[in-house]
């Protein structure tokens, strides 16, 4: 029963809404323990100042009612931490070669996305690298760049801006889902936005579909020569 906690500590603070799954806790929470504590931390505090009446919404679906900034340097932190320094043990797991060969085709499809974009003059060139692209906040800098002007942007600019957010999903997905999942998701975008989609037509494309299928089906040959999947 809630009665029996102590309190709550609530991580990534700045994507509390009244929605969240963790703004329900803290509300069923309270219903039953209205001494315990609540305290919810974040270190991308720069979010809470975007749309309107963030803090506050955040702060009211966390049911608290101070709010501390912490710089990074703080003395304190850091000497606390230097007191418990934890062990840190780095494991990594190769790639499979067909998982190599899709993240190479994927950056290839992105670096062709970006000389597109190159050619466009509402878009400042020096923010362009592939290395940002990989990044979420690449979005927010297109956006940034964009919004201005996206009633003159030509249809295929715009295009090309989700293009680049899929790759990028691609990229991630390829690493979190495994081989049946992923393949399903590339079916799905091809039916979902294959005459929309700019980078499905592309050679690398192709080796994409090609070796994701690769990694659910094999072809064996049977005694009497027939092929089966």
């Amino acid at each position: 029963p809630p009665s029996r906690v102590a309190g709550l500590v609530v991580a990534n603070g700045h994507r509390i809404t009244d929605m969240s799954g963790e703004a329900f806790v803290v509300r069923l929470f309270r219903s039953g323990n209205r001494r315990g504590f609540v305290r919810a931390v974040t270190d991308r505090p720069g979010e809470l100042t975007r749309g309107f009446h963030s803090i506050e919404r955040a702060m009211k679906a966390l049911m608290v009612r101070s709010l501390n900034l912490w710089p990074r340097f703080h003395l304190g932190v850091r000497a606390n931490l230097d007191l418990h320094a934890p062990e840190v043990v780095e494991l990594r797991q190769p790639l499979t070669p067909a998982v190599r060969r899709i993240q190479d085709a994927i950056v290839e499809v992105m670096d062709a996305c970006m000389q597109e974009l190159r050619r466009s003059r509402h878009v400042d060139t020096s923010e362009l690298t592939l290395e940002a692209g990989l990044f979420k906040s690449f979005d927010r800098i297109l956006q940034r760049q964009l919004d201005p002007v996206w009633h003159m942007v030509t249809r295929k600019l715009k295009q090309i801006v989700y293009d680049l957010r899929t790759l990028r999903n691609l990229g991630t997905y390829l690493l979190r889902y495994d081989a049946v999942t992923f393949l399903r998701h590339l079916e799905t975008l091809r039916q979902a936005e294959g005459r929309e989609c700019l980078w499905l037509f592309t050679d690398a494309a192709h080796v994409i579909f090609e070796q994701a299928k690769r990694r659910v089906y094999v072809l064996r040959k049977n005694g009497d020569g027939s092929e089966h999947a």
